[in-house]
């Protein structure tokens, strides 16, 4: 069975390049952003190497947008594996961990520090 990960606010940055390197390591990847659209460069590189992208529609700020979230991701390709939880809101990794781990999913928390991204550039000026 293929292996398969959900990477939220994966349209640019660090999300983007996360569901790369997955599916370079043989994963599918449901990819997510307020705006799906968004996220056609994410799965034309997801798409070259050789693994499955399911674009989805997030807003991590709502309870029936993750349910829907994970309801399509786990329709698409009938399990999960991984979750990427690069979206732009505080303190849900360690909450997600406890809920999925009856699920076999593994959630872990990485943190880069301050990166440079358009968001960014745009909070804080292009300095």
């Amino acid at each position: 069975m293929k292996h398969s990960a959900l990477v939220t606010g994966a349209s640019y940055g660090i999300g983007a390049a996360i569901a790369e390197m997955l599916a370079r390591d043989g994963y599918d990847v449901a990819v997510t952003e307020l705006d799906a659209n968004a996220l056609g460069e994410t799965i034309t590189k997801i798409e070259t190497h050789g693994a499955r992208a399911v674009p989805i529609t997030l807003d991590v700020r709502s309870q029936a947008s993750v349910e829907a979230c994970m309801q399509n991701a786990v329709a698409a390709f009938g399990h999960l594996d991984l979750l990427v939880n690069n979206a732009g809101i505080s303190q849900m990794t360690r909450m997600l961990a406890i809920e999925w781990a009856e699920h076999g999913i593994r959630v872990n928390a990485i943190a880069p520090g301050t990166t440079e991204t358009p968001s960014r550039k745009a909070s804080f000026g292009n300095d």
